[in-house]
């Protein structure tokens, strides 16, 4: 995907106020604190239009699906 920016962000000098060292650090770090609001979004798109799971329910499928046997 590319992306184009308008030259006026100073985006050089924004990367170093937030302390990383050069632009692609920065841009990578803003892509993924964006993938994590969208996953967070939808999670709550789900919760909210009723797409819910109870904890027990989580838990059984993920062990099974992980193979994660648990010694009671």
């Amino acid at each position: 995907m590319q992306i184009t920016l308008p030259d006026d962000l100073n985006l050089a000098d924004r990367a170093a106020a937030a302390g990383f060292s050069d632009v692609a650090e920065y841009l990578a770090a803003l892509v993924e604190r964006d993938a994590e609001r969208a996953a967070i979004q939808r999670g709550v798109a789900d919760m909210n239009a009723g797409r819910l799971q109870s904890l027990e329910e989580f838990d059984a499928e993920f062990r099974a699906r992980h193979n994660i046997v648990v010694e009671r």
